[in-house]
C-alpha cells in the first residue's frame, strides 16, 4: 500500500518538473543573472506567511529556532548552483544531477536520524546515482562530464542537509510553526544579500530591465514553486527522508518528455539537444531511475 508521503512528493516533483522548463526559459531570454534569480526565490518566501491568517505561529525551542534559520540559508545556497548551471546547460541535464541527493540524505539519515533501509533501497540508491550520472555524460569530439555536474554535486549536499534539518524541526516542533521559521531564515537571507550594493544592484537591473510579462511570469514561478516547497516539507514530515528523497528522483523522466517536446516545437525558447545519441542516453538514465523508484515502493516483488 503506497502512503501519503509518497503523493505529496509526487505532487512537490510534478509541480517543480513543469517549473524547471519555466526556469529554463526565463534564464535562456530573459533572467541571465542566477544570483538575481536566487534572491527572487528567497525574496518569495514571504508568501507562506499568509497562512498566519489561519494557523497561529506557536512558540517553539531558541535551537529549533535557530536550526530552521540555518536551514533558510541553505535552501537559499543550493539554489544558485542550480539557476548557474541552467545558464551554460541543458535543463534536461541539470535536473537528474539534482538526483546525487539521496546518496547524500541517506548517510546523513543513517548518521543522525537513525534511519536503516533494506538491501534493496541500497540497491535503488546505485541505480538511482547511475541513472543521474548518465545525464552528465557529453560527446563532443571525445566524451566528458559536464560542468553542471559538479555545480549540481554541490547544490545536491545542501539540499540533503536541508532536508535533514527540516525532518528533524518538523519532528520535535509544531509543522507549520517549524515550516514558517525556514522561511524566516530564507527571507533573512535575501535581506543579506539585499544589503550588498553590488548585489543588489544587480537584483534592481534585472527586474527592472526586462519586459514587464516576464517579470510577472518570474514572481508567478517562484510563487507557486512554494506549492511544491510545501508538499515536499510535508512529505519529508511524514516519511522516512532517505525514501522521500530517492522517490523525488522521478523528476527527470517528466522534464526529459517535457523539454524534448518544448525543445523541438519552441528552439527558442528552451534549447535542447534533441540528437538521437542525447535522447537515447538520457531515456537509459531514465530507466535506470524508473527501477529504482519502483524497487522503493513495491519492495515485496523482488
Amino acid at each position: 500500500m503506497i502512503e501519503l508521503w509518497f503523493y505529496y512528493t509526487l505532487i512537490a516533483m510534478s509541480i517543480v518538473g513543469s517549473l524547471t522548463l519555466v526556469d529554463k526559459m526565463l534564464v535562456n531570454n530573459f533572467i541571465q543573472d542566477p544570483i538575481a534569480f536566487t534572491m527572487l526565490v528567497a525574496l518569495s518566501a514571504l508568501v507562506p506567511f499568509i497562512g498566519l491568517v489561519y494557523f497561529p505561529l506557536k512558540p517553539i525551542a531558541i535551537s529549533t529556532v535557530l536550526l530552521c534559520i540555518v536551514a533558510g540559508f541553505i535552501h537559499t545556497t543550493y539554489v544558485y548552483p542550480y539557476y548557474r548551471s541552467l545558464v551554460f546547460e541543458e535543463v534536461s541535464r541539470v535536473v537528474p544531477l539534482w538526483q546525487l541527493t539521496p546518496i547524500f540524505v541517506l548517510i546523513l539519515a543513517r548518521m543522525f536520524l537513525g534511519e536503516i533501509l533494506s538491501v534493496l533501497d541500497y540497491v535503488a540508491f546505485i541505480l538511482i546515482i547511475i541513472g543521474a550520472l548518465f545525464f552528465s555524460i557529453k560527446r563532443e569530439q571525445k566524451f566528458s562530464l559536464s560542468s553542471a555536474l559538479y555545480l549540481m554535486l554541490i547544490s545536491s549536499i545542501f539540499v540533503a542537509i536541508f532536508t535533514i534539518l527540516a525532518k528533524y524541526a518538523f519532528t520535535v516542533e509544531d509543522l507549520f510553526s517549524a515550516f514558517l521559521y525556514i522561511q524566516m531564515g530564507i527571507v533573512l537571507s535575501f535581506v543579506i544579500l539585499f544589503a550588498k550594493k553590488e548585489y543588489r544592484g544587480r537584483f534592481l537591473h534585472t527586474f527592472t530591465s526586462i519586459p514587464r510579462f516576464a517579470c510577472l511570469v518570474a514572481i508567478l514561478d517562484v510563487a507557486v514553486g512554494y506549492v511544491s516547497f510545501a508538499a515536499y516539507s510535508f512529505a519529508i514530515s511524514l516519511g522516512a527522508v532517505s525514501l522521500v528523497s530517492v522517490v523525488y528522483a522521478v523528476q527527470p523522466v517528466y522534464v526529459l518528455l517535457a523539454a524534448t517536446v518544448v525543445g523541438i516545437k519552441y528552439k527558442s525558447l528552451i534549447r535542447e539537444r534533441v540528437t538521437r545519441w542525447a535522447f537515447t542516453q538520457k531515456l537509459l538514465g531514465v530507466a535506470l531511475i524508473f527501477i529504482g523508484i519502483y524497487i522503493v515502493n513495491f519492495p515485496e516483488l523482488f
